[in-house]
């Protein structure tokens, strides 16, 4: 290996679920739950709520928190 390998990013699916479901996720129990084969890519979507902090998520983790954006009713605005 070398020196001057960056290091593998690390997957932020528990940031993106506090931001972005307003709660942790329902399976964490304090530990990280292992990621897909493939290495966390920073994403476009879904949008991170802080400007120019998108999220590294692998594939699994995507995918995860993409169901669970199906599944929370999208927040009500007050006329």
């Amino acid at each position: 290996m070398s020196a001057n390998r960056a290091p593998r990013p690390v997957c932020e699916i528990d940031r993106a679920y506090r931001e972005l479901i307003g709660r942790p996720r329902s399976e964490s129990t304090g530990t990280s739950n292992p990621c897909s084969p493939e290495p966390p890519e920073v994403r476009d979507y879904p949008a991170s709520l802080l400007q120019g902090r998108n999220y590294f998520l692998c594939n699994g983790h995507l995918r995860d928190l993409f169901d669970e954006l199906g599944r929370t009713p999208a927040p009500t605005v007050r006329a």
